[in-house]
């Protein structure tokens, strides 16, 4: 998945079979914690104690949860 910022949003696009793959946008609902409208899925930065953002980890509902490190 990549996700970006535009502005003071979040958005994000997975690539693979069996995933959405057009591009959504990402809701805060904390300073690590997000969500995605079109499926509940929920997502949670991960920080280093430098507060950089290291990875990120998916919810959702069904599926094991996922991590996916950041890639500078």
């Amino acid at each position: 998945m990549t996700i970006w910022r535009e502005g003071d949003r979040l958005f994000g696009q997975a690539l693979g079979k069996n995933v959405l793959q057009s591009v959504v946008e990402i809701y805060p609902q904390s300073e690590t914690n997000f969500f995605l409208k079109i499926n509940g899925a929920q997502l949670t930065f991960i920080k280093n104690d430098k507060g950089e953002v290291t990875s990120v980890i998916h919810h959702a509902a069904r599926v094991p949860d996922s991590e996916g490190k950041k890639v500078k």
